[in-house]
């Protein structure tokens, strides 16, 4: 079993020999076997084990037993304590859910502050079968198919090539130590109800079930990183990203073999369910402006473009502009403005930049977004005032758009739409001395 470990470890590239590597170790027989492992084979290493309080006395018995161990070892300890009910009922999560979060979260802060190379855990291939078969039951695509990773990111898994039976014959050989968590043994859970009733059910008729299992799980892996590669490519294609939002071409999309597949894979990284993915999809040939929403994200369904934004960034922006400034920028927008003397000036034939009398303007100006209820009189409209919002919806401007608009204000007036419009009170004219110019930058 050493030789297989270490040869796993080069062959995957899990770590260096001298690299340090935190151990999550909660005391049963695979996490010990994985210690007895990393300590046998004079590898740098810590004990890290994290006390759920899930169960009863058992959760401090077996604190104290992994502290006792990592003592007798002389390897350095790392322990928390945790209420993961309350966390569960905080995040409304499942209480499995909130000890995975717990667990690799402060996993994750303890390999930062004392600066090891990766996180052991001790997954074996009995694990990976029950993973695959857990998200064939509630549905999966192809990267559900190809197991639990040997190296994903900062978390790597030596023990994945090894059967439960393997480990267990191993810690009884070499007389290890171990606890016994009595709710792997309970039908309360999925994984369990798959470990305890459905595999063996299945081995009565197919005894090698779970090694079929696991070589299939090899070959879908293979497969699924050249699936992934090609997903990559697509995303490089199909996804534009801009300062503050993502667009991706609806007509693209649609004429993309196994459309829905390739939308599910642009979407999911953003935390789009299935069923919402779906409903996107349907919403294709509807009317511009439904939105949805994940956790972190809003997807604005547009005319040619699905438009996703990040809901956590700020929407509410304003600054004072003084007039000797040569620049102002909020946190979605950067403007150039300059001074320019009137004698030969000839105003550029583009909306985009906004030429006002400099004279007329009243400083310090407030640059800030359009609220409901704003007015201007828009130039060449022969001087008659518009409400904003219907001035943006004649102009087609898209909702999330509409969203980033920036007007200048003057005293108590309105004095430019960024980037669109100017105010029929504010243009140059014969008259006007400087000019004040505003462009994006």
């Amino acid at each position: 079993m050493v030789e297989k470990f270490l040869a796993f470890n080069e062959s995957h590239h899990l770590f260096n020999k001298g690299a340090p590597i935190l151990l999550a170790v909660s005391g049963g027989v695979d996490s010990m076997v994985m210690t007895h492992l990393f300590y046998r084979c004079k590898l740098k290493f810590s004990i890290a084990h994290i006390n759920f309080q899930l169960r009863d006395q058992d959760s401090p018995d077996d604190e104290a037993f992994v502290a006792h161990h990592s003592e007798m070892l002389s390897i350095r300890y790392h322990s928390i304590k945790v209420n993961t009910r309350q966390h569960a009922v905080e995040r409304g999560i499942s209480i499995q859910m909130a000890a995975r979060e717990i667990r690799y979260s402060w996993l994750e802060k303890i390999r930062k502050e004392h600066g090891y190379h990766f996180i052991a855990t001790a997954h074996h291939s009995d694990d990976s079968v029950e993973t695959v078969l857990l998200n064939i039951f509630r549905g999966t695509g192809l990267a559900g198919l190809a197991g639990i990773q040997a190296k994903k990111g900062k978390v790597i898994r030596p023990l994945l090539p090894f059967t439960k039976k393997e480990i267990e014959e191993f810690a009884r050989e070499n007389s290890l130590p171990y606890r016994v968590d009595k709710s792997n043994l309970e039908m309360d859970y999925g994984r369990n109800k798959i470990r305890l009733a459905i595999i063996p059910a299945i081995e009565q008729f197919y005894p090698e079930i779970k090694q079929t299992l696991y070589d299939n799980i090899m070959h879908w892996e293979d497969g699924n990183k050249i699936y992934q590669k090609q997903i990559d490519l697509l995303r490089k294609r199909l996804i534009v990203k801009t300062s503050y939002e993502i667009y991706i071409s609806i007509k693209k999309i649609q004429n993309q073999i196994a459309a829905k597949t390739i939308l599910f894979e642009m979407l999911t990284p953003f935390g789009f369910r299935k069923d919402q993915i779906a409903s996107i999809m349907m919403s294709f040939d509807s009317i511009s402006g439904k939105m949805f929403y994940s956790e972190s994200y809003r997807l604005l369904k547009d005319r040619t473009h699905l438009i996703i934004t990040d809901i956590n960034l700020p929407i509410a922006s304003q600054q004072l502009i003084m007039k000797q400034d040569t620049g102002a920028s909020t946190a979605s927008l950067q403007l150039k403005i300059q001074i320019i003397n009137s004698n030969n000036f000839t105003i550029p034939m583009d909306d985009s930049i906004s030429c006002l009398d400099c004279g007329k303007l009243e400083f310090p100006l407030l640059l800030r977004r359009w609220t409901k209820g704003d007015y201007f009189y828009p130039l060449g409209m022969n001087r008659k005032k518009k409400k904003i919002s219907d001035f943006l919806i004649d102009s087609k401007v898209p909702i999330n758009q509409k969203e980033q608009t920036f007007v200048v204000v003057s005293g108590d007036k309105i004095a430019c739409i960024v980037g669109s419009r100017i105010d029929e009170r504010f243009k140059v004219t014969a008259a006007t001395k400087e000019v004040w110019m505003l462009r994006k930058a």
